[in-house]
């Protein structure tokens, strides 16, 4: 959801804030298994003793009501099979909104790579696979052992320090650390892999003991306990192994990345308390090392920004900071060569673009940061006295008459990304400079439908796209008015300025290109409300025809607006417009906080302040929502187009349930494949 247009970066205030390159380690999070199971802190989610199930009994908790019956079905306590395998499945993952922990006790009875006196080489070990509900994805683990049994990681062929040997009792552990979108296996305590994990809506998860792989050589096994727990998030640990380089050369699929975390919540800081960043270099979850790092450090304080090298040997470095006012601190950091040459997609194969769910398209570097002074971050401009008033008026003009219809064009759904179980229509509404317009997709044979409005990213030429969702009606709005089927419709520059961006427009009100946009919203959601509802929005008028309403939904059934970027500011606007919205989700929302540069903080990339478009900020807006709608908000610590801080500012300018969720290293277009979340809410 980034602009099209390439953003004109600018540079942030400079601060006086002084890095360091020592290497503090965060507090150890080593997993203990038998220390985990024990502590009262620990809410267990089963405990099942396979050696006396008479006495093996199920902890419950408020969602997860799994029955134990269904487990004896799934764990075999002994299993000598052609492939030797130990299998446990969890086909009602009822918990999978947090971290948690699954541990398994196991005694190999035979060995797996000696089986039968034959030597197995690369044998492959633990095999984690998560399925979802609708699309089945799998996340799999491989490792392997050689003619000893010491284990490797498979991909990296590095060695864990860790044996395999008969008759001995081994505790497996697999950590699902959702807030973070990430698993490790650990053994015996020690972890000895990483990775990400980004399946969403996870219904079933199966664990996999020396499964797969091979035909002949085969074990016996005897499972004494399975357990699972919630924990707390990971924090990475330990030096680096090997360097980058190797990491990238023994790997058929590098997937390079860094990774910071703060000594504390990176949102809980108070103004003048030290931060200390830890960031880390990985490669496929591996920390790695590099011969240097390059960093900077910048904050909203005014002080001067600073820079400098760290040693890259352990693949890990230290960053401290301060601010003397409430706001935000952006940290950066780059590999560089033995020379202290800053490694770029120019000049060095560092550069990767995976084809993973989040490609890497950019130098690799770690932007992130921290937040001082949190509650205290509120938007900088002055909220015009009369902002409810003026879009009263407005909404009251979109209203007025009938709905005039232009288009209704009936589509194959098939040929667009569905199925033949929904409508699907190409519809443009007579509205302000044009028409509205978008594609809306209901379902078939149901009595009751909710209402999924979505909305599009900037763009001079971008369009909506047909979506399809069991039990709603989706419209996905355009942000402007042309024909979605012309293959060259975009919006034209003005002397040479993207759309809102052409500063004369922005000195009124009723001239910015944004107050069109808002209305085609709002009179295609009055479309919307009054097709799938009962009419009394209005009477939709389509040519000489009116068109019946389905009387599918009402007034308080669920009403979800959602986008990101350009999308999540006319989200806003229609959370704040529409008093029928029940839900909405803003992710990395643009348009916030204009005049927080005049106080210092990072511009990011939105239009010169004016008096005029504090109608149109985000933050603004957002003060007309009301108290019971729900809203999520989700930004990255590194994104230099909604800055974190103005996402902050729109966070507290909500009055009713919210939450909000920060990543540290992520911009406003790359999500890291491994990171860390930090959350604030209310009434959720």
């Amino acid at each position: 959801n980034a602009p099209e247009t390439n953003p004109t970066e600018t540079n942030p205030p400079e601060t006086n804030l002084t890095p360091t390159d020592t290497h503090e380690v965060p507090s150890d999070p080593t997993f203990d298994p038998d220390e985990e199971a024990n502590s009262d802190e620990k809410e267990m989610l089963f405990d099942f003793d396979l050696e006396n199930l008479s006495d093996s009994a199920m902890s419950k908790s408020e969602k997860f009501t799994l029955t134990f019956s269904k487990w004896a079905q799934s764990i075999s306590s002994k299993n000598d099979g052609a492939n030797g395998t130990v299998r446990i499945y969890d086909n009602e993952l009822a918990f999978s909104d947090v971290s948690f922990m699954v541990e398994c006790e196991i005694t190999f009875d035979t060995l797996p790579h000696m089986a039968d006196g034959v030597e197995a080489k690369n044998m492959p070990i633990s095999v984690i696979t998560w399925c979802r509900t609708a699309n089945s994805t799998s996340y799999d683990w491989a490792f392997k052992l050689d003619g000893e049994g010491n284990i490797y990681v498979k991909d990296a062929s590095t060695p864990t320090g860790i044996k395999i040997e008969a008759n001995k009792k081994y505790t497996f552990g697999v950590l699902y650390d959702l807030e973070n979108g990430r698993t490790s296996v650990y053994l015996d305590g020690s972890q000895i892999g990483i990775k990400s994990l980004t399946a969403k809506g996870i219904t079933a998860s199966h664990i996999r003991i020396f499964s797969e792989g091979s035909t002949s050589p085969h074990f016996t096994a005897t499972l004494h306990s399975v357990k699972a727990y919630r924990t707390e998030p990971t924090t990475l640990i330990g030096d680096a192994k090997r360097d980058i380089f190797t990491a990238m050369a023994e790997s058929a699929n590098p997937e390079i990345c860094f990774i910071g975390y703060t000594d504390k919540d990176a949102l809980s800081y108070a103004v003048g308390e030290e931060m200390s960043f830890e960031i880390y270099l990985t490669c496929n979850g591996e920390v790695v090392s590099a011969p240097y790092f390059y960093y900077t450090v910048a904050g909203e304080d005014g002080q001067k920004k600073t820079d400098g090298y760290a040693d890259g040997s352990t693949g890990h470095f230290t960053v401290k900071a301060k601010l003397s006012k409430p706001g935000a601190v952006r940290i950066t950091a780059h590999v560089c060569d033995e020379n202290k040459v800053k490694q770029t997609k120019n000049n060095s194969n560092l550069y990767v673009n995976l084809a993973t769910t989040t490609p890497q398209k950019d130098d690799l570097r770690f932007q992130g940061g921290a937040i001082a002074g949190f509650d205290e971050i509120t938007v900088a401009g002055r909220i015009p006295d009369d902002l409810a008033e003026f879009w009263d008026g407005v909404i009251n003009d979109c209203y007025r008459g009938d709905i005039k219809v232009l288009r209704f064009d009936e589509l194959d759904p098939t040929k667009n990304g569905g199925t033949n179980s929904y409508n699907l229509y190409l519809v443009e509404i007579e509205a302000a400079d044009g028409f509205a317009t978008g594609y809306l997709s209901v379902p078939k044979n149901t009595s009751s439908l909710k209402l999924d409005c979505g909305f599009v990213s900037y763009g001079n030429a971008k369009k909506p796209k047909p979506e399809f969702k069991s039990g709603y009606a989706i419209f996905n709005i355009c942000a402007h008015s042309y024909h979605l089927d012309d293959p060259n419709a975009k919006v034209p520059d003005k002397n040479g300025k993207s759309y809102g961006f052409y500063m004369p427009e922005n000195n009124d009100r009723d001239t910015t290109y944004f107050k069109n946009m808002l209305i085609r919203n709002i009179i295609a959601t009055r479309f919307l409300k009054a097709y799938i509802g009962d009419g009394s929005y209005g009477k939709i008028v389509f040519g000489n025809e009116t068109i019946a309403p389905l009387n599918k939904w009402k007034v308080g059934d669920e009403y979800f607006v959602n986008g990101g970027s350009q999308a999540s500011f006319q989200s806003v606007a229609m959370a704040a417009l529409d008093n029928d919205v029940t839900t909405a989700s803003f992710g990395v929302p643009w348009f916030c906080d204009v005049a927080g540069p005049q106080i210092g903080r990072f511009k990011g990339w939105k239009p010169d302040y004016t008096d005029a478009l504090m109608y149109y900020d985000s933050c603004a807006l957002a003060t007309l929502i009301e108290d019971d709608v729900d809203v999520t908000i989700t930004g990255g610590l590194g994104d230099d187009t909604s800055e974190p801080s103005s996402v902050i500012a729109l966070y507290n300018a909500i009055k009713g349930n919210k939450k909000i969720t920060m990543t540290q290293n992520r911009d406003h277009t790359y999500n890291p494949p491994i990171s860390t979340k930090y959350s604030v809410s209310k009434g959720k």
